[in-house]
């Protein structure tokens, strides 16, 4: 591999002012197909943090004159101006992960063979950059028809007074420079922590901010990452989730966010490489890719555009920054459950949460425990309440109740899958079916859950409640199932009476809840009084639908003990529970 010296010899006869000046004016050369992969650790964001403060109490002191220059070295870290200019030229020469990266301040004389110079004045001090990796010139100007310069080892030297490039070079030879000694780059400052605890190494001169994403079912929640050229970028909610519409040429954008996952497409658990994507747009000036993403907790929706000119530099740094993303909260922090995976019982949730690993119909539908850390944000009172008034569970006479992270394989009604979603979950099983009186028939064996179904209440923004029933055959007369639905609740609703009970029957008017369907009158009482309940079945999750309209009907009151029903009292409103466990 030829040395960027050797491509630069025109150069050579020029002062070293002048010779910088051509470098930093050449024409940028055509963009690679295919950046190579990053190579950032997995444990990324805990050594980051240790090492900003490491850095932040060592390098509060301006730089001083020669002797303090030589008491920083002593195996310690660079100066943080070094750290960002050593991170500007790997991002410029098409690495911002490299494998390794040395520095030592030492003369000038010593450091010439490492940036392709013959010599340099032994009484002037420089700070020497080594970096290993995958690199490109991509800002050297060549002959027509050359390839641009590439290497695995990148070297600079720097000023210390003016801290800017004296030489650099690439190429692929060892250097063996004295007191050359490691440090992280990038560093904690350079590498973005997002709130979902992913993290990923941010650019220079790129921006990442948290941002809101459109969403048939919901706002979703998530973090914008662009460069320069698109800084100004905004989701949506369409096919992609950064706007096509006036998106820059040179523009590179992505966001990770909450939304749910389409049901099509198999999550990807890290180290991501660029082949992950899907591409799913081809628009005017940019195209854009998807892959959903698979965390310790969570599905997430990871989304990119790229603008038809975009800069091989921010092309390169966006695959590194795929391949580098990480999470901080591996399964480490999940608790061990005991025992092969099997059917809920009420030993699988312990302080309302579970602790072992269940599923219905051969893990078509599972929980796994949470992990240690995480907190619901429903409150679990609250949360059984919704769960028992889900339909699903009328006549169920045993179940449990508990959070973890639920998968469900089975997309129907509208119901997308589900990997790993924090959720309260219920579980109902045990259920009396009256079957017809020509007897029952054996449940095929293929069955393992026959009778079980549960309610998940999906936490998160883009999540939505869903139901499951598992495949059944109560009464052998042929198996149903599984069986995925939004999930819904029983509600009673206020309802007005049009004057006197006259005949057994009373007219009255109500109104039902958005989206909500009636679901039965309940009457009873004790001698010539009735209560009645008006109660309607509702989404949990309510979509578009018209504006609900009164309704008036004629509900037939049921005498108790012989004697007509005279007074009619109303029903407490609210959901309705309809577990009995």
């Amino acid at each position: 591999m030829r040395d960027l010296k050797d491509l630069l010899k025109p150069l050579g006869d020029r002062p070293m002012p002048d010779r910088w000046d051509s470098i930093q004016h050449r024409e940028v050369g055509p963009m690679p197909e295919e950046p190579h992969r990053s190579r950032l650790g997995a444990g990324i964001a805990a050594g980051a943090i240790a090492i900003l403060a490491i850095a932040v109490i060592a390098w509060l002191s301006p730089l001083g004159d020669t002797g303090d220059q030589a008491g920083e070295q002593a195996g310690g870290p660079p100066p943080s101006w070094l750290v960002d200019q050593a991170y500007q030229l790997a991002y410029t020469n098409g690495d911002i992960t490299p494998d390794s990266a040395e520095w030592v301040l030492t003369d000038a004389n010593t450091i010439a063979p490492a940036v392709g110079l013959q010599s340099g004045d032994p009484n002037v001090q420089e700070y020497l950059v080594v970096l290993h990796g995958t690199f490109t010139g991509y800002d050297a100007s060549v002959p027509a028809g050359t390839s641009l310069p590439t290497g695995k080892v990148l070297t600079a030297a720097y000023a210390p007074d003016s801290q800017q490039v004296t030489d650099f070079g690439i190429g692929d030879q060892p250097v063996s420079v004295p007191g050359l000694t490691l440090f992280d780059l990038p560093d904690a400052s350079q590498i973005y922590i997002s709130p979902e605890g992913w993290t990923m190494p941010l650019p220079p001169g790129w921006r990442a901010r948290a941002t809101t994403v459109p969403a048939p079912r919901g706002p979703a929640q998530g973090t914008l990452i662009t460069n320069s050229a698109a800084a100004s970028s905004t989701p949506s909610g369409t096919e992609t989730a950064v706007a096509a519409a006036g998106f820059p040429a040179a523009g590179v954008a992505m966001v990770i966010s909450d939304l749910p996952p389409d049901g099509q497409t198999q999550p990807v658990v890290p180290p991501l490489h660029w082949s992950d994507f899907t591409q799913v747009s081809n628009d005017q000036g940019s195209t854009a890719w998807r892959v959903s993403l698979e965390g310790p907790r969570q599905i997430f929706s990871f989304e990119v555009r790229v603008g038809d000119n975009a800069s091989p530099q921010d092309t390169a740094a966006l695959h590194d920054m795929i391949a580098a993303l990480a999470f901080g909260d591996q399964a480490g922090t999940l608790p061990s459950p005991s025992g092969a995976p099997g059917l809920p019982t009420q030993s699988s949730v312990v302080d309302d949460r579970f602790v072992s690993v269940v599923q219905l119909d051969g893990g078509a539908f599972s929980v796994q425990p949470a992990p240690i850390d995480s907190v619901p944000v429903m409150a679990k009172a609250d949360a059984e309440k919704l769960l028992f008034a889900s339909p699903v569970f009328q006549g169920q006479n045993a179940g449990v109740v508990g959070f973890g992270l639920v998968t469900s394989q089975v997309s129907q009604h509208g119901v997308p899958t589900y990997q790993a979603d924090p959720a309260w979950i219920a579980f109902g099983w045990g259920g009396i079916t009256n079957c017809p009186a020509e007897g029952t028939a054996p449940s095929p064996d293929e069955l393992p859950s026959n009778g079980y179904v549960a309610v998940a209440l999906i936490e998160g923004a883009g999540g939505g409640d869903l139901s499951y029933e598992a495949r059944s055959d109560p009464c052998g007369l042929g198996v149903t199932g599984p069986t995925v639905r939004p999930a819904t609740h029983i509600e009673s609703v206020p309802w007005t009476s049009n004057g006197q009970v006259t005949g057994g029957s009373l007219q009255i008017t109500y109104t039902l809840p958005a989206c909500g369907t009636l679901h039965l009158y309940d009457a009873g009482g004790t001698g010539d009084v009735d209560t009645l309940s008006v109660e309607a079945e509702v989404p949990n999750n309510p979509g578009s639908c018209s504006s609900p309209t009164p309704i008036t009907d004629v509900v037939q009151l049921v005498p108790a003990g012989g004697q007509p029903v005279t007074t009619v009292n109303h029903a407490p409103t609210g959901l309705v529970r309809q577990a009995q466990f």
